[in-house]
């Protein structure tokens, strides 16, 4: 499989399981700017001709064999990652019904009735009962309370402690909440996120979880292969580029894009192959 044959694919996939995706490591730098270098060189660049059926094997041959396998093998679990994904997300998170219920919206009166305060960040920078992580907090039939106590005469001028204990509501705020509960569960109920799955989707799961097992055993084989030329290298450039999730005709800028995984893991590989390369070529050089 060429470079050229590449452009041909779909990238629409989900990204690669945990286990082949990871997070940064301390080495990350350094492998993002090694395997950043071979991509940008060699994406725009054309596979020679094959040569004559008569002409001597490229000794790397099977390594392009176990490529074109891996990169198979991954295309195909990255569709059944993006069906699940899609499936779950489907009968898990399903649109709420319309606009939202007035009930739901965050009244002075549920702080004087002690109801919880709805969960505020970044991403909810208002109170409000929209969300199941913040109806959560009134389903129970004790409530959680928190405080933060100032710690006197200690020899640090403004340290505290956290005092939390479960409290009953009040006949008042058990009825506010339990409106607010109804309210919310009509408008979504697919909020809580535990709809049971279709038909099929199990299926579809366990046929996902196959193809990562095949995937990851011939990722370590061919990051395990030890490549003789430099075709061989930028074999495996090719397939750590079919597992990112990006356009084939991507440059990418290591001071912005984040290369790990098997990306990474290539990267290493095709280290340990030039090491060994010049460590071989250095053994031919007659000494002084």
């Amino acid at each position: 499989m060429t470079l050229e044959k590449n452009k041909d694919q779909r990238h629409d996939f989900a990204p690669a399981h945990p286990a082949r995706a990871s997070q940064p490591t301390r080495r990350s730098f350094l492998m993002n700017t090694f395997v950043a270098l071979p991509i940008a060189s060699a994406v725009p660049t054309a596979a020679p001709a094959m040569p004559p059926a008569s002409a001597k094997p490229n000794p790397d041959a099977a390594l392009f064999a176990l490529i074109d396998e891996f990169v198979a093998a991954d295309k195909k679990y990255r569709e059944l990652r993006s069906a699940v994904d899609r499936m779950e997300d489907a009968f898990r998170h399903p649109e709420p019904r319309g606009k939202m219920p007035d009930v739901l919206r965050w009244r002075r009166s549920d702080k004087k009735l002690g109801l919880p305060m709805p969960y505020i960040c970044p991403a909810f920078p208002k109170p409000i009962w929209d969300r199941e992580i913040h109806v959560c907090s009134l389903r129970g039939k004790k409530w959680l309370r928190s405080e933060r106590v100032l710690i006197k005469d200690h020899p640090t001028k403004g340290m505290f402690y956290s005092r939390m204990w479960m409290v009953t509501p009040s006949k008042a705020a058990r009825t506010r909440a339990d409106e607010i509960i109804a309210a919310f569960d009509e408008w979504n109920p697919g909020g809580r996120g535990d709809a049971p799955p279709p038909r099929g989707f199990k299926k579809l799961q366990r046929e996902c979880d196959r193809a990562d097992k095949v995937a990851s055993k011939l990722q370590d084989q061919v990051c395990g292969w030890r490549a003789t030329t430099m075709e061989g290298m930028l074999a495996k450039v090719r397939a750590a580029h079919a597992t990112l999730w990006c356009k084939p005709d991507k440059v990418f800028d290591v001071s912005t894009d984040n290369i790990s995984g098997c990306a990474e893991e290539m990267a290493e590989s095709i280290f340990r192959d030039l090491q060994s390369m010049a460590m071989a070529e250095a053994s031919l050089i007659p000494s002084a």
